[in-house]
């Protein structure tokens, strides 16, 4: 009896014990055995019990009983008594304590069912997940990271993504040694093991390997110079190569919980160590690429998995592209290495040399449109035609739309890289969503029609993108700054020139004899690059000069005078510069039609003295697609470009905090922090500061004056590069007095007290100035508080007279820097996602 026992011990650590006479004799001879309690039964005593059970095997050393007890004990956990619960009960007798033994067991087994029991109470209440969150406890579990038992692997990781359900456990987790990084291994190992059969499973579908574009350069992100890991020489990671006899999906399924716990524990942007494993965030590429290429094969529709195998099944989860963007997104974003800023391609846009940049910026910019002849290669954009030369429109949209993305939209005022990683994060990953990412849609009499998409989601594929096209719709790829890196650097370039944080980047692919916006202006100046084809445009007299950004307005076509229009044919390599505010359209002809273009005349009365804007003030030699591109044009089917259109828009936004009312907003910040005595003083029934409050009226009287010239509202560009000047226009303090002495003349306490109430949202950006803490709470005032308005026109004459225009600039141009930080950051993170996943463009 006594060898059965023992051939019994035996057997059961290395398998599930039988439910036998034999086995349950020799369970109940044993002198520590606790049974399974029935229901009356106090689960306090139940759980005394068994941790009393298991430390007295823990002192003996034994095997079999310690997992005899943990079986009961799991049995426990998964079936509450009614009479308390067992998780805290088991909390309460100590078996927290004992925790960091069982984990560290010389019995796998062991464990494995410890490490069960950990995940199954930190699932139980908050309370107990967060009396899991011990030192020992966490780190017993980090060091199962390290073993060698794919079980093993896969329970501690699921136990430790249990415990992290609140803040404070994850917080505790990241405090624990070598966890981050033994995950970041595991996630780097199995990225690269998972590409590898991505790669074999699209050899075997479509019979040969995939190919891309050639992105070299794309995104410094990929190719940091001092890891050394620009050619993706992966450290040696032996202690892992048990995980490449695992079967496909077992790997993808550890993967997505490696995943989900670095996405899950270091949450946040900036928790995650980037400097620590460099070659992750290559591994991680290169799987997002594989996936996205083998992805785009189907156009969105996912093929049976019994038809390529079981890595189809990676494909299919949305979630799962969304925790790989989301670590890849946060890594890129920490990389120090910027994109670059092409300032040399982008002060082509403006003309041929420094004359003609000059003429731009007296006679053009913000005051009436200017066509300029240049060349492809010199506006920096000969690579990215190169990538779609030889290819018809139809297959041009193919090859955009089947590597896109969705690009979520940033909070634009908004400097915290937490702040906009969070507000993005959920759509990371997913198919581009239509209207914000790709838009469809033509002008009938008139009226915009978007075309109707048969989904059940909000995404767009490329397959609805040719069937509008072919239907007479402009498809517009929206974003491409965030897309495509050659554009991005010129976006940049263009940013820096013109003062600005960010400039956009949209595509418009418009058939023949089609027009897909009506008549319209953009609160952002826009330079049309036309690479393909010609388009007629029609401007005209703005209703308004220089509309806010965000102004959005009801456009009335009463109001639209067409006999004035300007008309411009653009050709290709033209640029064409449309101020924000004037009303424009443009449309392609049919190739049959003989178009006749107009000559371009000028503007109306109100802007006739800046309407200089004849196509012969910037000729350079103009180069035409087919030269640029050569034999690489010759398989193109050229008839079907006949009367389409390719343009490239850049859009300037002219944020709120870079006009030249943002400048005096910032002085009148900088004036009251520095000059006025913060004493409390109670305005009606509201314990309140006096000047406080005058401070935020006076930011709504500037506005006030700003609604009613357009000068307030030009942007502030005071040292533009593109001029040579490196030191502040001379006549730029002269402005700022001018403006000064109109807020003093014009600013009204009344008219301020009203707009006051209408709410401060737009004043949001100030919080971000590196003076004090200001708070535009808004208060019940009234117009006839004597007390107040005399407050208010002492303080408007004292500022007026007072405020320093240099220390503005300076704390305007650190704003500037610290918004173009944030930003760029963003950008290289969404770089990072389409870096690569550009068709391989050859048939």
């Amino acid at each position: 009896m006594e060898s059965q026992s023992s051939s019994s011990c035996s057997s059961s650590s290395s398998s599930s014990p039988p439910a036998s006479p034999r086995y349950k004799k020799r369970r109940n001879a044993t002198d520590c055995d606790v049974r399974v309690p029935a229901k009356e039964v106090d689960s306090q005593t139940f759980a005394s019990n068994t941790v009393a059970a298991l430390r007295h095997a823990l002192e003996q050393s034994s095997v079999c009983l310690p997992l005899t007890h943990l079986r009961r004990l799991l049995s426990l956990l998964r079936i509450p008594l009614a009479s308390a619960s067992p998780a805290h009960a088991l909390c309460d007798a100590g078996f927290l304590q004992l925790l960091p033994l069982l984990l560290s067991h010389s019995s796998s087994k062991v464990v494995k069912k410890s490490a069960e029991a950990v995940g199954l109470l930190a699932i139980t209440s908050y309370e107990v997940s967060c009396r899991l969150a011990e030192k020992e406890i966490l780190g017993a579990l980090t060091q199962l990271l390290y073993k060698s038992e794919v079980d093993v692997l896969l329970i501690a990781i699921h136990s430790i993504l249990n415990v992290a359900t609140s803040e404070s456990s994850c917080a505790a987790l990241r405090e624990v040694a070598g966890l981050q990084q033994q995950l970041m291994r595991l996630v780097s190992f199995l990225a690269d093991t998972l590409n590898e059969m991505l790669k074999a499973s699209h050899t075997d579908t479509f019979g040969k390997p995939p190919k891309f574009l050639d992105t070299r350069g794309s995104i410094k992100a990929c190719a940091l110079k001092d890891a050394n890991v620009g050619s993706h020489e992966m450290p040696k990671e032996d202690d892992l190569n048990f995980l490449l006899s695992i079967p496909p999906d077992e790997m993808a399924e550890l993967f997505d919980s490696a995943l989900a716990a670095v996405n899950t524990i270091f949450h946040d942007f900036g928790l995650v160590d980037a400097s620590s494993r460099p070659d992750v965030l290559v591994s991680l590429q290169s799987l997002w690429r594989s996936a996205i290429q083998f992805q785009s094969q189907f156009d969105g529709d996912f093929p049976d998995t019994h038809k390529v195998g079981p890595m189809a099944e990676f494909l299919r989860t949305p979630n799962r592209r969304n925790q790989l963007a989301k670590l890849i997104m946060k890594l890129a974003m920490q990389n120090s290495v910027q994109v670059d800023v092409n300032t040399v391609h982008a002060r082509r846009i403006f003309g041929k040399d420094q004359r003609s940049v000059e003429h731009f910026f007296q006679k053009h910019w913000e005051l009436s449109p200017a066509r300029i002849n240049t060349a492809y290669e010199k506006l920096g954009l000969s690579s990215f035609l190169e990538k779609i030369a030889g290819s018809s429109p139809t297959r041009m949209l193919e090859l955009l739309v089947d590597g896109m993305m969705a690009c979520p939209p940033a909070v634009a005022d908004e400097l915290d890289l937490s702040v906009l990683y969070k507000d993005m994060e959920q759509e990371l990953g997913l198919l581009p969503v239509y209207n914000q990412d790709i838009r469809l849609l033509q002008c009938k009499s008139g009226l915009e029609i978007l075309y109707p998409i048969e989904s059940e989601t909000p995404s767009v594929s490329s397959r609805d993108c040719v069937n509008a096209y072919t239907s007479g719709n402009t498809v517009v790829v929206r974003g491409l700054q965030f897309r495509w890196p050659e554009i991005s650097a010129i976006s940049n370039g263009l940013a820096v020139e013109l003062g600005q944080v960010t400039v956009g980047a949209n595509l418009y692919l418009t058939p023949p004899g089609a027009q897909g916006l009506g008549v319209h202006f953009d609160d952002h100046c826009v330079f049309v690059c036309q690479l393909r084809g010609h388009k007629r445009w029609d401007v005209y007299p703005p209703l308004e000069q220089l509309p806010r950004l965000y102004s959005f307005k009801t456009l009335s076509t009463d109001l639209i005078n067409k006999d004035c229009a300007t008309h411009y044919d653009l050709q290709e390599a033209d640029v064409l510069y449309i101020p924000r505010g004037l009303l424009h359209e443009a449309r392609t002809e049919r190739p049959e039609e003989n178009v006749k273009v107009p000559s371009e005349g000028s503007f109306s009365k109100s802007i006739a003295s800046c309407s200089e804007c004849t196509s012969d003030e910037f000729p350079v030699e103009k180069t035409s697609f087919a030269d640029l591109n050569g034999q690489n044009n010759s398989g193109s089917n050229t008839s079907e470009w006949l009367g389409a259109s390719l343009h490239l828009s850049f859009g300037v936004e002219v944020e709120p905090a870079f006009e030249w009312e943002g400048l005096l907003h910032i002085a009148l910040r900088l004036w009251f922090h520095r000059d006025l005595k913060q004493t409390p003083s109670p305005v009606s029934t509201n314990p309140c500061n006096m000047d406080e409050i005058c401070e935020t009226l006076l930011h709504v009287a500037i506005r006030n004056v700003g609604s009613n010239s357009h000068l307030f509202r030009k942007a502030c560009i005071l040292r533009p590069s593109c001029l040579k000047q490196n030191s502040i226009d001379a006549d730029a303090d002269h402005m700022f007095r001018l403006m000064l002495k109109e807020v003093r003349e014009s600013a009204e306490f009344h008219s301020a007290v009203k707009a006051y109430q209408k709410g401060l949202a737009w004043l949001d950006w100030l919080r971000h100035l590196p003076v004090g803490h200001f708070n535009p709470d808004c208060y019940a005032l009234e117009t006839s508080n004597q007390v107040l308005e005399n407050t208010f026109q002492n303080n408007l004459h004292r500022f007026s007279q007072e405020a320093s225009f240099l220390e503005s600039v300076e704390v305007q141009d650190v704003l500037l820097c610290n918004f173009r930080n944030s930003r760029q950051k963003v950008m290289n993170g969404l770089l990072a996602l389409h870096c690569g996943c550009w068709m391989y463009c050859q048939a």
